[in-house]
């Protein structure tokens, strides 16, 4: 107290605390695609105390595989990254999978984010 008036000071939010793994989860997974069978992949993880592992998956609407990248122990709970999804896409939809986990351990959680690949107005041919 100073001169008799409370002060509060909240330094830090509550959700920006880092956390033990077992209370780590993806916040956001989200996906812009791009030119050229790329994608722009924004990821939010819950602070940690720990360094995580994500599992990324983009599969088509049949289920095959088209891109895959693991992060492993990353170091920041807000970063992105393009993937490139293999051969020339087909116009459509797609889901990426997110499987986040610590090694030789289960998925801590699992994200599935929809998308559309659409054609872009600098794909020529």
């Amino acid at each position: 107290m100073l001169g008799g008036t409370r002060v509060d000071l909240n330094l830090v939010d509550p959700e920006d605390v880092p956390r033990p793994r077992d209370e780590i989860r993806l916040r956001q997974l989200a996906v812009t695609p791009m030119s050229h069978g790329r994608l722009r992949v924004d990821i939010r993880l819950t602070p940690f105390l720990e360094r995580p592992n994500l599992d990324l998956d983009v599969v088509d609407s049949a289920g095959e595989s088209l891109a895959r990248t693991t992060v492993v122990e990353a170091d920041s709970s807000h970063f992105s990254l393009t993937m490139h999804l293999r051969g020339r896409p087909a116009l459509g939809e797609y889901t990426l999978r997110g499987a986040l986990s610590y090694a030789s351990s289960p998925p801590l959680d699992v994200r599935e984010e929809r998308f559309v690949v659409e054609p872009a107005a600098d794909d020529s041919g």
